[in-house]
């Protein structure tokens, strides 16, 4: 028969590894991208602060790159090699949400599962005809939905290298 001390450090050990695996699947879940639409509970044309705080975003800056118009930047986790983050939110003067973009394997596309590091094959196979292409120089742009909400899959050397939720 067991002693108290031996059925205490029993059950001790069996809630640490309770634990362990909880936080390890949550390490491993990843956040749902729903085409056309938005990023986990954040969406289109919110308000850029509750968009962020709902996907864990920070406070950025303005972005500069897009001529003379006023655009806010938040963004998630470390600046990777590429110069990106893997999760931007780009805002209008009016801090509504007019882009997501992901360009990390973190985020997944809703009942799809197509992520970042995705085959272009995989990606042609999920969504068929609902994709346009559109091929360039160094990518290729794999577009679905319309300028109110769409998705863009970018594509280069045969992998999904960035997603974009987007409305123009």
């Amino acid at each position: 028969m067991m002693g108290t001390g031996a059925k205490r450090a029993l059950r001790v050990t069996a809630l640490a590894i309770l634990l362990v695996l909880a936080v390890s699947s949550v390490a491993m879940a990843y956040v749902t991208i729903y085409c056309n639409a938005g990023v986990g509970r954040a969406r289109l044309n919110m308000y850029d602060r509750t968009a962020a705080s709902y996907l864990g975003a920070r406070y950025a800056g303005r972005d500069r790159s897009y001529a003379n118009q006023v655009v806010y930047k938040y963004v998630r986790g470390s600046r990777l090699s590429n110069g990106h983050y893997p999760l931007e939110i780009y805002s209008n003067r009016y801090h509504k949400v007019f882009t997501f973009s992901m360009n990390t394997s973190a985020y997944a596309t809703y009942r799809k599962a197509i992520r970042v590091g995705s085959s272009e094959y995989a990606l042609r196979r999920a969504y068929g005809s609902s994709l346009r292409r559109y091929p360039t120089s160094v990518y290729v742009r794999y577009s679905m939905g319309t300028r109110s909400g769409g998705t863009d899959f970018w594509v280069r050397g045969g992998r999904v290298k960035q997603i974009v939720v987007r409305k123009y």
